[in-house]
């Protein structure tokens, strides 16, 4: 079939098609707005730790570069179980053809759901020099505390 398709086609189904599913199917337009506003929402996320490590709390480079740390601790925490989840809970619920419903998919999805809101209040609450300077069992002699 690929044979027979002209230039025109190829360009219509590869640049067009996408448009007019993700604007004719709700669901995948729902879905493609909830990613945009994640990959945003994570983005700013990441450009506020200069913000708050360097200017707020102080770090040099070095050690504001050490705050995503976290991040690889907690992507090498949820993987495994992830990855778990897959091999024995998704994997039996494919059929013979190897088709699954997309909405089975869905679970680990609830997860993140409630971690991102966490996590970005968690960040914001302690975005401020009190928190870090003041309750360091190292730190001594900080007048404004």
């Amino acid at each position: 079939m690929s044979e027979q398709m002209t230039g025109k086609d190829i360009v219509l189904m590869t640049l067009v098609r996408p448009f007019t599913l993700n604007f004719l199917e709700p669901i995948l337009f729902l879905l493609n707005l909830y990613i945009a506003l994640i990959y945003g929402l994570l983005y700013v996320w990441f450009e506020s730790f200069a913000i708050v490590f360097i200017e707020i709390y102080g770090f040099n480079l070095g050690e504001e570069g050490l705050s995503f740390v976290g991040i690889l601790v907690g992507a090498l925490v949820v993987i495994p179980p992830f990855f778990l989840y897959l091999y024995k809970i998704q994997e039996p619920q494919f059929n013979e053809n190897r088709d699954i419903k997309p909405e089975k998919r869905l679970p680990p999805a609830f997860v993140g759901a409630f971690c991102i809101p966490i996590c970005l209040f968690w960040f914001g609450w302690t975005s401020r020099p009190a928190v870090h300077v003041c309750h360091s069992p190292s730190f001594q002699g900080y007048n404004e505390c």
